[in-house]
C-alpha cells in the first residue's frame, strides 16, 4: 500500500512539473494541448491519501462480503 502511495505521488508531482513547465494554465495554453494539459490539471488536483483511503475500503469490502 505505501509502494502504491509514493507511486501516486510520483506520478502527480510529475504531471505538475509537466503542467508548470509545458505553460498549461488556461489562461496562457495552446488550444491543440487541451486534452493533455486538463489531463495533468485533473491528475494533480488528486489526492493520493484520499485515493490510497479508497483503495483500502475497496479491498476491506471484498474481504468482508467472502465471509
Amino acid at each position: 500500500m505505501a509502494n502504491h502511495l509514493l507511486e501516486l505521488d510520483q506520478s502527480i508531482n510529475e504531471r505538475k512539473r509537466n503542467y508548470e513547465k509545458g505553460r498549461c494554465d488556461p489562461e496562457i495554453r495552446v488550444i491543440s494541448s487541451e486534452v493533455v494539459f486538463k489531463e495533468w490539471e485533473l491528475c494533480m488536483k488528486q489526492n493520493s491519501r484520499t485515493i490510497g483511503l479508497f483503495i483500502f475500503c475497496e479491498v476491506f469490502n471484498e474481504i468482508v462480503k467472502n465471509f
